[in-house]
């Protein structure tokens, strides 16, 4: 166990390490709209329509300047044999005409994505919301469970000393207060491992609403 402790942790642990009970966490909690896994859809939506964007810049004519200039002769009057600067202006268009065929297609596609990604989205919330319900009334649950195992150790501990009393005056044998004893144990150990069940469905309610990333 010690060895899985360090491998799922990477920090060092041996037999002399003490472990500590984490912190509560608040259950007063709601899903966070910012929630890394929103993020991710909202990223793509935008993707999507950078994409769109894009292709329909490429669809559209493209014009550019363009000039040459030089010294020669003859220059551009072939007609006249002399040494002359010369130079040439212009303007060039390109348009894909290929795109114009294709842009309510990109337009369609990139709709369609947007469905897509919205639904994902809705389900993922959908699915959220469940969990966290889900969680909330199992730690309701298990709050109701640790207050009756307060009560219950509090029971087990006086039937323990009393048993004590009667084991030190003679009223009770050993084998009757040792099982008085552990009695007292079981129900010891049953009160931690149900606050540590606690702890954990805590720390997933906050985990599935997105305020807790330690």
């Amino acid at each position: 166990m010690i060895e899985d402790m360090h491998l799922l942790t990477d920090t060092p642990v041996d037999a002399t390490s003490q472990f500590v009970m984490p912190g509560i966490v608040p259950t007063t909690l709601s899903v966070n709209p910012a929630k890394y896994s929103y993020q991710v859809f909202d990223l793509q939506q935008q993707l999507l329509s950078q994409n769109y964007e894009l292709a329909k810049i490429t669809s559209r004519p493209m014009l550019a300047l363009f000039g040459q200039g030089g010294y020669g002769k003859p220059g551009l009057n072939f007609l006249k044999n002399e040494l002359e600067p010369f130079y040439v202006l212009g303007v060039r268009a390109n348009w894909k005409f290929g795109n114009l065929y294709t842009k309510s297609n990109d337009r369609e596609i990139m709709d369609l994505g947007m469905q897509k990604i919205t639904a994902r989205k809705e389900t993922l919330a959908l699915q959220t919301d469940v969990r966290f319900s889900n969680y909330g009334i199992e730690i309701e649950k298990i709050q109701a469970l640790t207050t009756k195992d307060r009560d219950l150790l509090l029971l087990r501990q006086e039937i323990t000393e009393t048993a004590k009393i009667q084991l030190e005056n003679g009223v009770m044998n050993s084998t009757d207060y040792l099982a008085r004893f552990n009695e007292e144990r079981v129900v010891k150990e049953n009160a931690s491992l149900r606050e540590v069940q606690l702890l954990k469905a805590q720390y997933m309610l906050a985990h599935i609403a997105g305020n807790y990333s330690d």
